[in-house]
């Protein structure tokens, strides 16, 4: 793949449509850049080969083929190859209507994402490059939809990989969430429960944090404390001990101070208030 590059000549009735390109091309030694206060223009690129890194807001990103990155005006950012050739294809495009697009598309200051189909965006780039090749009458507004349509694929891409995220999370929560219901009154530590979702503990305190707002140990404790408050009430001549060591806690003194905590009251009076006559 050459190096090429195209920036059409805008007439003042192209600057009217929604969407219009400022610039396309193909670097396929993709030099060093640096601009420190960004382009006045938006400005989409994706790899198709080699490695290279993307600067923005104070973070780094490594961009190899498959991977995107977009930045919105005015955005200070910086990329360059670390593996040669670092070959990245770009878009620089404005509009009227592209601020509410790239919104919707959650594509806010900057964002690196995968595309997960490159030969369908491909596919795109090639006719949105073809068709601002052609010399004579403005082809812009044809260029002007083939971008949308891009950019519209590139989003359901996004969302298809976010669904995939998602479902990906759920089945790790759920092998925790099972492994404590059937072994909360074993000593479960945070590494246990890491281990049974396969991922690190730092990672798994996050997606308990986004998921419950809690981290998985006060999850935990907050399951053995429901379960002690269903057996104080259903099994009334159990001692509080008993009912401490059935529900995963070795010692009673600390089951009574959390039980406290957790419920503004002791064990004992907890059973009180719930006592059948």
């Amino acid at each position: 793949m050459k190096s090429e590059c195209i920036f059409p000549m805008l007439l003042e009735k192209d600057k009217k449509l929604p969407l219009y390109i400022i610039g396309i091309g193909c670097d396929e030694y993709q030099k060093y850049i640096n601009r420190e206060e960004g382009l006045p223009y938006h400005q989409l690129a994706f790899c198709t080969d080699g490695l290279g890194k993307f600067c923005a807001g104070n973070r780094e990103f490594v961009i190899d083929k498959g991977k995107a990155f977009y930045f919105a005006p005015n955005t200070a950012h910086r990329y360059y190859p670390l593996k040669e050739p670092w070959t990245t294809l770009w878009i620089v495009f404005s509009g009227a209507g592209a601020d509410d697009l790239l919104e919707a598309m959650n594509l806010r200051q900057y964002e690196v994402f995968s595309i997960i189909n490159l030969d369908e965006s491909l596919i795109r780039y090639n006719r949105l490059f073809n068709t601002l090749s052609h010399e004579g009458s403005s082809h812009m507004p044809e260029a002007s939809a083939i971008l949308y349509s891009m950019l519209v694929n590139i989003c359901r891409q996004m969302n298809a990989e976010d669904s995939y995220s998602q479902q990906s999370v759920s089945g790790k929560l759920e092998r925790v969430l099972d492994y404590i219901k059937e072994n909360y009154n074993t000593d479960i530590s945070l590494k246990d429960m890491a281990e049974i979702a396969g991922v690190s503990t730092s990672y798994l305190c996050r997606i308990f944090k986004r998921e419950f707002n809690l981290t998985p140990v006060a999850y935990l404790i907050r399951y053995r404390i429901n379960l002690a408050k269903e057996i104080l009430i259903n099994n009334p001549d159990k001692s509080i001990k008993s009912i401490a060591l059935e529900t995963g806690f070795s010692d009673n003194s600390y089951f009574g101070a959390l039980f406290r905590e957790y419920e503004g009251c002791s064990p004992n009076q907890f059973r009180n208030l719930y006592s059948r006559p």
